[in-house]
């Protein structure tokens, strides 16, 4: 926690009895707004507590997020960013049991999987429209994509991967993107992919 944020605790906790706390922690703080925002629906008010409780052992804040560390470079932020997904899985495993982890898994997954095709195709019209590239053609591409996620999705995102593998896996999924971009959408395909990643970077 920041400074201001450890004064504002450190003020509440002064005003509040302990189970007081915890219930506006519950209602209204950055770790609660994380797990509404970021993970799956909880089943019980039991069980998202648990949730909130997790969120913020791991100061988990989606300002923080969105904004990024301004010290530290976009490679080493996303390395601390997957090691802290890995241990907070961890942790959520022996709060909620391994079943249950699992079946919030698969529900995100399937989630996740109906909203990227909509969310793909906004991001792409936008950097689009000044290369004059068809919305017609970006669906195209946009569904040739969404057909590899199946295949790429859990290679990407096993956590017994090295930086080193997970860098290999990385570079050959950009380069099938960088091929099918330009099958699709030709010369203007590859000079979007280039512009979308470097807004990623940024």
């Amino acid at each position: 926690l920041g400074a201001l944020e450890q004064q504002k605790r450190a003020n509440l906790a002064a005003l509040l009895t302990p189970a007081e706390l915890e219930a506006l922690d519950v209602r209204d703080s950055p770790a609660a707004n994380y797990v509404r925002q970021r993970m799956p629906q909880a089943k019980t008010e039991e069980e998202f507590r648990i949730m909130v409780k997790v969120a913020q052992e791991f100061g988990m804040d989606l300002e923080k997020e969105m904004f990024g560390d301004p010290d530290m470079d976009f490679a080493e932020q996303q390395r601390k960013r997957r090691q802290t997904d890995r241990e907070m899985a961890k942790r959520l495993k022996d709060a909620l049991g391994e079943d249950r982890l699992a079946e919030q898994k698969r529900a995100e997954d399937e989630r996740e999987m109906a909203e990227a095709p909509a969310r793909m195709r906004a991001e792409l019209a936008k950097e689009a429209a000044p290369l004059g590239i068809p919305t017609e053609t970006l669906n195209q591409f946009t569904d040739r994509f969404m057909a590899l996620m199946p295949e790429w999705k859990p290679k990407l995102e096993n956590p017994d991967l090295t930086e080193e593998q997970r860098k290999q896996l990385e570079k050959q999924l950009k380069a099938v993107m960088e091929r099918m971009a330009t099958e699709t959408m030709g010369a203007k395909g590859s000079e979007l992919l280039k512009k979308m990643m470097a807004d990623e970077k940024e």
